[in-house]
């Protein structure tokens, strides 16, 4: 499910988005990079609850879900071509996260400088 944000908790989050709209509007010399990460939101719950809440949002934000890889998603983009502020939605079924758990439990365990190998 996805956790929404309501009353003041939204009103808040929405006052926050437009003070950094203003901010870097009153401060070209902000650098930005071309494109931007989405602002992403992940459901929580199992595959069918968290593939339904996609389907849900995509008709509330006016899109079609789709696949994405293993992931289910919503997206739409504001702004122009080139400079788009993406607003996703994204489920991500239970097997592909742990699978990626899986491959990020190694992390920081190899170190190949220790192990005496060599780059080349």
């Amino acid at each position: 499910m996805i956790r929404a944000r309501t009353g003041e908790e939204r009103r808040a989050v929405i006052e926050g988005l437009r003070a950094l709209a203003d901010f870097l509007d009153d401060h070209p010399e902000v650098p930005l990079c071309p494109s931007s990460e989405p602002l992403a939101v992940f459901p929580e719950g199992d595959d069918t609850e968290c593939f339904a809440d996609i389907d849900r949002v995509a008709a509330l934000i006016g899109v079609a879900p789709k696949r994405r890889g293993d992931h289910y998603v919503a997206e739409r983009e504001f702004g122009p071509a080139g400079s788009e502020v993406v607003l996703g939605y994204v489920a991500i079924p239970a097997d592909s996260h742990a699978r990626y758990t899986a491959e990020r439990s190694y992390a920081g365990s190899v170190h190949p400088e220790e192990d005496g190998a060599s780059g080349g």
